[in-house]
């Protein structure tokens, strides 16, 4: 939701005029109750983006003691109450102040005002290129030399699990973490493997979902058991949690409350498979005979999780009634 904070009466007509494309609230100081500093309060973790319609000033000064990082903060954005300038001052890139401040500026007749040195430079952000692709930032802090060595026009290497392209002229691509060229100043790493690396100039992380999870279980399986079972099982592979794109198991399965509860948890699709599906791949594994009998083939697990496609790392770890194969898109 946007929230819009004005304070003169030409900025309540502006902000009126805001709320007809970007919806949300109006806030205009002289008809508030509560004061600036209790509303922000309130409004600020739910808020996809805050306008101020006034001062840069007192936009900073109102805003300052709930910054957090910019992973979470919201869009914020000044403009000036004539409406000629839209400041994007705070989360231009993850938060989409940026390309907001370009939506208002077109909308009004205003002039956008960008200050982020990637943007200046027709360069794409890391951040902003995560965000295109989908990709869990590993390190935040880690964006920031490879961000200054991006501005200056230093060699960065792309090393990546996935096929990617970043908006910026000075990369190589490369498909060997060992090899590097003297002319590399900078890594970024596109992977879900999160093993330690010894690499001497500053890197980036950043994960692609291309890890599928076979799940199979006992009926009533505990959440949190499961949970931790998932994680335990990625922890010996090293593979990060953030990197599974798919849970998958059988029909039989689509109302178990631990599975249901894991794709949500972990943000992932989950993919049910009836038994004539999964029976198509079940002469790969040699299974169960009690589970074939029972519902219909001989590994729910392994047969989920090779539909769902990838490399299989591993056919079947068992852990109190419950079942984990898992395989990794490459």
């Amino acid at each position: 939701m946007t929230n819009i904070f004005c304070f003169s009466k030409s900025g309540y007509e502006l902000s009126k005029k805001l709320q007809k494309f970007l919806g949300g609230n109006i806030y205009y100081s002289k008809d508030m109750d509560l004061s600036i500093d209790e509303a922000l309060k309130g409004i600020w973790n739910s808020s996809e983006s805050i306008v101020f319609v006034g001062a840069t000033g007192i936009a900073v000064r109102k805003i300052a003691p709930h910054i957090k990082a910019k992973d979470v903060d919201p869009a914020v954005i000044v403009i000036d109450d004539t409406g000629e300038f839209v400041i994007s001052l705070l989360s231009g890139h993850l938060g989409g102040a940026n390309e907001l401040a370009v939506r208002i500026a077109e909308e009004i007749g205003g002039t956008p005002v960008i200050t982020t040195a990637s943007d200046k430079r027709n360069i794409e952000s890391v951040d902003l290129f995560a965000k295109r692709m989908n990709l869990y930032i590993e390190d935040l802090k880690s964006l920031i030399p490879i961000s200054s060595l991006m501005v200056d026009g230093e060699k960065i290497a792309v090393y990546s699990e996935i096929v990617v392209k970043i908006g910026y002229k000075n990369v190589e691509y490369i498909n060997d973490l060992a090899v590097l060229s003297d002319e590399v100043k900078g890594l970024i790493i596109i992977s879900s493997d999160v093993s330690e690396l010894d690499i001497d100039i500053p890197f980036c992380r950043l994960v692609p979902k291309n890890i599928n999870l076979g799940i199979g279980c006992r009926k009533h399986t505990d959440s949190v058991e499961m949970r931790e079972f998932i994680l335990d099982t990625l922890s010996e592979l090293n593979l990060s949690e953030y990197g599974i794109k798919n849970i998958g198991t059988i029909e039989l399965k689509s109302d178990e409350v631990a599975i249901i509860d894991a794709s949500k948890f972990f943000d992932s699709n989950l993919e049910i498979f009836s038994a004539e599906e999964l029976s198509e791949v079940d002469n790969l594994f040699e299974g169960s005979e009690f589970v074939r009998d029972t519902v219909g083939v001989g590994s729910v697990s392994a047969t989920s999780a090779t539909l769902l496609g990838g490399k299989l790392l591993i056919e079947k770890k068992i852990r109190n009634g419950m079942t984990i194969s898992v395989t990794k898109e490459i």
